[in-house]
């Protein structure tokens, strides 16, 4: 625009005339030229495509008399319809102007060009169009919803537009940043993120989707149940009057109710899916499949054995109950042994009985007569008949034959001609028993060994007076020679013998040797002298296979009978393994070891001998304890050491027959004199007389006893008694006495 209007010459030539001398006009110097124009202004452009070439309204310059310059940047211009340049140049008053501008390649996005007329500027802006269409985008499917359950997916951030845009949704509700959640339409502004929430089918395995959209971009969020693994109840026909231990397949059963694969189980049996094999490892079905279910019946009458097959949680059971029961309960003697005698009025017989089901009463049948057992214990009127005692009177100078039979509450009761039985000959104290021996042929027993290696049920018997080892049938008590001692031993004769339970091979001392014997035919295997110094012979042998050792124990005999001054035993040891012989403990080391201490233990670690010999001090008289590992003694149990009844002070009340009971924790003593059976605590070292086991219906009572052997199988304590020429057997649990062997005598 110009900035002031000038005088034409003419007007100012007259002006001056009038002042001045008249001078020569129009033909001086002229006045300066404008080219400045008016103001310029475009309407800028929206709404462009993109990389269009924009071209502005077409304006006039106006205000220049002269020529002005042009110049323009970011676009191009052209005067009066001309070509497009972005070069500089003149243009004249009244001549129209175009800019022209390349619109953006973004969308939503400015670009100008500025045009400079004679020093006056003008812009041309081109604003390219808004994207209003979202970048896709997805809603993550759920699977496994709940039956009927609100599920909400992951929010979602959305992109790829320029404006806040509509959002709407059908079947379900969406949330903006966060916020509550609509279903009405509204929109939505770039870089917002939303989230889709809808109710789950109330159906297994159906989906349900929710459909979001967004600018005209639209996005499915579905929801999947969980597929229906919990199948139709199911069950199996029960089997009833099954064999014992017999094998039963169940009817066909076909799966229902699912559509998935599930799980599948046995507890108790097998399955079988489909025909294929039977097998208990855990697997899979389908819909549709078909199982059966294989077990085995119970080993008894009446009982119910399940196999239970879990499909998907739910249980089916298949029962198989065996047959009735029919059979009578197992009623047997377990004191005495089948075939003894003895010399009382009575004799007081135990035993079991067994059933699968109660026993309701055991009796005992003697020549007809039947007498009731005491059972066990009583408990709300239910008796325990596991086991039983019972007091048989006997027919004097008889074969007492002893029958039990017992009921059970299925009234099955046991068949008198199959019953278990026991003889017992009622005969005086002086009779043979079960058979004389021949004249001059002594039985005199002096220690026992229990022999049931391969199936031999024996009691091995030494006695020294006639150089042979009888064996005694422990089913009928007959009496046998199973070796002469001359065989071994020549003419000396043999005091001790043991098994080792390992090679089953019998140890004997004789000859100042020990001897190794072939226990199923009494061959002699070998003969190991003694190397250590003796002064008198063995009396004490015991097996130690304790503790990974495996050899024997060996007690010297600490009586000079030349002169009646007492010493102490040696202990010493055979290697059953390197047959070497080695010192346990020397025959000085207090306290000693007097007398014959011919029944030594082992429990553990430590050797238990009976001392004391026939000596009148009593406090001597008991229990010496050895330790096995370094030969260290003290006294185990002893009128000074533990409590409870004493020993006797009586000289010949010697103690022997040390037997070792490790059920009830106990060593077992016997007293000769006084005939009492000692019960000596393992732990306390306490000591109780368990019962007194004398000859009964004669003037001399009293026992006279070397060695015995406690057998814990049926809790029966052998007993060599030398005075009479018997083997004993005293019941460990209720203390009664038989004989099972016997010779004739005089006393």
């Amino acid at each position: 625009m110009a900035i002031a209007k000038r005088t034409p010459l003419y007007l100012q030539c007259l002006l001056l005339a009038g002042s001045i001398s008249l001078v020569a006009c129009g033909g001086g110097s002229s006045s300066p030229k404008d080219t400045t124009p008016d103001a310029i202004t475009f309407t800028a452009s929206t709404n462009a495509t993109p990389n269009a070439a924009v071209s502005s309204p077409a304006v006039t310059i106006s205000g220049i008399d002269a020529e002005a310059s042009i110049s323009i940047s970011g676009g191009e211009y052209s005067i009066n319809g001309g070509a497009f340049t972005s070069s500089a140049g003149k243009i004249s008053n009244g001549q129209s102007l175009v800019v022209r501008v390349t619109a953006s390649d973004k969308t939503n996005t400015a670009k100008s060009a500025t045009i400079t007329v004679g020093g006056v500027s003008a812009a041309f802006s081109v604003t390219t169009l808004a994207d209003v269409t979202p970048a896709s985008f997805t809603l993550a499917p759920v699977t496994n919803a709940a039956l009927g359950a609100t599920v909400t997916s992951a929010a979602v951030t959305l992109s790829g537009f320029d404006i806040a845009v509509p959002v709407s949704i059908t079947g379900g509700e969406y949330s903006i940043n966060g916020g509550a959640f609509t279903s009405a339409a509204s929109t939505i502004s770039p870089t917002q993120s939303v989230a889709v929430k809808l109710v789950a089918s109330a159906n297994h395995s159906t989906t349900t989707t929710a459909q979001l959209t967004v600018g005209g971009v639209s996005a499915g969020f579905s929801v999947t149940t969980v597929p229906d693994s919990t199948p139709d109840a199911f069950s199996f026909t029960a089997t009833t009057g099954a064999a014992i231990n017999t094998a039963y397949t169940s009817n066909v059963m076909t799966v229902k109710g699912i559509d998935t694969s599930v799980a599948v189980s046995i507890t108790g049996g097998e399955y079988s899916v489909n025909g294929g094999a039977f097998t208990s490892a855990a697997g899979t079905v389908v819909v549709n499949d078909t199982v059966t279910v294989k077990a085995t019946a119970a080993n008894g009458t009446e009982l119910t054995h399940n196999a239970v097959l879990t499909i998907g949680g739910v249980a089916g059971t298949y029962s198989i109950t065996t047959v009735p029961d029919t059979t009578a309960p197992l009623a047997e003697f377990t004191f005495p042994t089948p075939h003894t005698m003895s010399e009382a009025n009575s004799v007081k017989v135990r035993g079991t009985a067994t059933d699968e089901h109660g026993i309701t009463a055991v009796k005992l049948v003697v020549g007809g007569s039947e007498i009731d057992a005491t059972p066990k214990s009583e408990t709300n009127g239910v008796k325990d008949f596991s086991s039983w005692t019972a007091t048989i009177d006997l027919a004097a100078n008889d074969d007492n034959e002893i029958k039990v039979i017992a009921t059970d509450d299925r009234n099955n009761t046991t068949v008198l001609a199959n019953a278990n039985k026991v003889i017992v000959r009622q005969a005086d104290v002086k009779s043979a028993f079960p058979e004389p021996v021949a004249a001059g042929n002594k039985f005199r027993p002096e220690s026992t060994i229990m022999d049931r290696y391969d199936g031999r049920n024996r009691l091995l018997v030494l006695t020294s007076a006639d150089k042979t080892i009888h064996a005694i049938d422990l089913t009928t008590g007959s009496r046998s020679v199973f070796l002469k001692h001359t065989t071994i031993c020549g003419n000396d004769s043999s005091y001790r013998a043991v098994i080792d339970p390992v090679s089953k091979n019998l140890y004997m001392y004789c000859n100042n040797s020990i001897k190794e014997i072939n226990l199923s035919n009494g061959s002699l295997i070998n003969s190991y002298p003694i190397n250590v110094p003796l002064d008198t012979y063995v009396p004490g042998m015991v097996v130690d296979q304790n503790n990974g050792r495996s050899r024997l124990i060996l007690i010297e005999n600490a009586i000079e009978f030349a002169n009646p001054l007492v010493v102490g035993a040696r202990v010493f040891a055979f290697d059953l393994t390197t047959k070497a012989f080695s010192e346990i403990a020397t025959a000085s080391q207090t306290p000693l070891i007097v007398g014959v201490a011919i029944s030594p233990v082992i429990d553990g670690d430590r050797l238990l001998v009976n001392t004391g010999g026939q000596r009148e001090d009593a406090n001597i008289r008991g229990i010496i304890s050895i330790n096995l590992q370094n030969g260290a003694r003290e006294y185990f149990s002893n009128n000074l050491t533990g409590s409870g009844e004493s020993f006797s002070g009586d000289f010949s009340a010697l103690l022997s027959c040390t037997s070792l009971d490790k059920k009830n924790n106990r060593v077992l003593v016997l007293e000769n004199g006084t005939n009492k059976l000692f019960s000596v605590d393992l732990t306390s070292a306490n000591r109780s007389v368990f019962t007194t086991i004398p000859y009964q219906n004669t003037p001399y009572a009293d026992i006279n006893v070397d060695q015995c052997y406690f057998d814990p199988l049926n809790e029966h304590l052998y007993i060599s008694e030398l005075q009479r020429g018997s083997v004993l057997i005293v019941d460990t649990t209720s203390g009664e006495k038989v004989i099972l062997s016997k010779t004739e005598n005089e006393i």
